[in-house]
């Protein structure tokens, strides 16, 4: 009489050492008979063989989150008197990967004087690869970059305001890990110096405002400001539609000069005023408005974006707001933005770039309160030149440009 052999297989976790459940499958090399295990106990497992001679076996393990062992093995055959053979397996754990938490880089902005919180303009690039991390605002004057890079890295950190002076500074900030992690850093910002009217020798710019068709003095809001900077020279009413501005700037400047009024397309012109010297110069600038009517229009000369791209450089904020109080003082009016470009590289690029410029303008302007209906963006691409495209001064820096047009009253 024939007795089967016990088979007991123990199955462990290799780093615990502990018995774990699994699948276990037992087959005969040669013919892929299968014989069928008991659980006997967590983790132990009992094979009965009843094939008398002895065989090449392949004994397979597996458990969900494991890797999966075979194995092949030599068992002798079944006899008269009963026999148990034992074996251990032990299995390791399929290795996960990390999942790694960004790690928060905290960004406060106050005033350096009050040590009040200030919205600012924040950039973070990587110093190697020029990356930009976007940011996304807290609370007034609290940033908040995700850092997703697991390595240490240096970082270029640019604070910029309106009225403030730019402050730009490399940082190194560790990398992300499996643990969430913040960072908190303060930035104060100086503000930059107001050029005061003085009586000492200077440029006066005297701004005379008259009507396009009449000729006729207007009473308007004339703004003069520094280019880069926007730093706003305070002016004074002299008579009616006439201002004067006095700069003491030792320095070469070139001033971004707008007027609006009520009733009046918005408009804007660059000025280069030269340093101030020991003898007091005058420049006279005449800026004539145009009725609202239908037809009418004004180019954005103020008005800047990046290289090839569609977005608003922070110098163009001046410009966007007349822009922006044309519209709110004239509630009824209806405006088509028109984008246009040189003809340098691909028409359809330049197409779809007049676009997005143009899209991005009326995006700015629904964003602070003006309703989209009244905006119409087109964009033209290098279609509309002004002047020759042949060169670069007086030429294609004339035609990269957005223009305004009354579509109705």
């Amino acid at each position: 009489v024939i007795v089967p052999l016990k088979y007991v297989v123990k199955v462990i976790d290799e780093k615990t050492n502990q018995p774990i459940e699994a699948n276990l499958k037992l087959e005969s090399a040669g013919d892929a008979l299968k014989t069928g295990a008991t659980l006997k106990t967590t983790g132990t497992f009992e094979f009965s063989v009843a094939s008398a001679i002895s065989k090449e076996y392949t004994l397979t393990a597996e458990r969900v989150g494991y890797v999966l062992k075979s194995e092949k093995i030599s068992i002798e055959g079944a006899g008269e008197t009963a026999k148990t053979i034992s074996k251990t397996i032990t299995l390791a754990e399929v290795k996960k990967e990390p999942v790694i938490v960004p790690l928060k880089y905290v960004v406060k902005v106050i005033d350096e004087k009050t040590n009040q919180p200030l919205e600012a303009n924040l950039k973070l690039e990587s110093t190697g690869d020029a990356t930009k991390t976007g940011t996304t605002l807290k609370t007034t004057g609290t940033l908040e970059f995700l850092i997703a890079s697991t390595t240490s890295k240096e970082y270029t950190l640019t604070a910029e305001r309106v009225g403030y002076v730019l402050k730009s500074e490399k940082i190194t900030i560790e990398g992300a890990g499996e643990k969430a992690k913040t960072i908190t850093k303060t930035i104060t910002l100086q503000t930059i110096p107001v050029e005061v009217k003085t009586p000492s020798a200077g440029v006066r710019l005297i701004v005379s405002i008259v009507d396009k068709k009449t000729n006729l003095p207007l009473e308007a809001n004339v703004v003069l400001q520094s280019s880069g900077d926007n730093v706003k020279i305070e002016g004074t009413a002299k008579g009616r539609g006439v201002y004067e501005f006095y700069s003491t700037s030792p320095a070469d400047k070139n001033y971004k000069l707008s007027a609006d009024k009520e009733g009046y397309v918005y408009l804007a012109q660059q000025v280069r005023v030269k340093g101030a010297t020991d003898k007091e110069e005058t420049i006279n600038r005449t800026l004539s408005l145009q009725p609202i009517s239908v037809g009418a229009t004004s180019i954005l000369r103020n008005l800047f974006f990046d290289i090839g791209k569609a977005t608003i450089r922070q110098e163009s904020i001046p410009e966007l707001t007349g822009f922006e109080n044309m519209m709110k003082q004239n509630p009824s009016i209806k405006v088509e933005i028109s984008g246009h470009t040189d003809d340098i590289g691909d028409n359809t690029f330049n197409k779809n770039l007049s676009q997005l410029r143009a899209n991005a303008v009326k995006t700015w302007l629904v964003a602070k309160g003006i309703n989209a209906a009244r905006l119409v963006a087109i964009g033209f691409g290098e279609t509309k030149p002004l002047v020759s495209n042949d060169d670069e001064d007086g030429g294609r820096e004339i035609n990269r440009r957005v223009e305004l047009k009354i579509l109705s009253k």
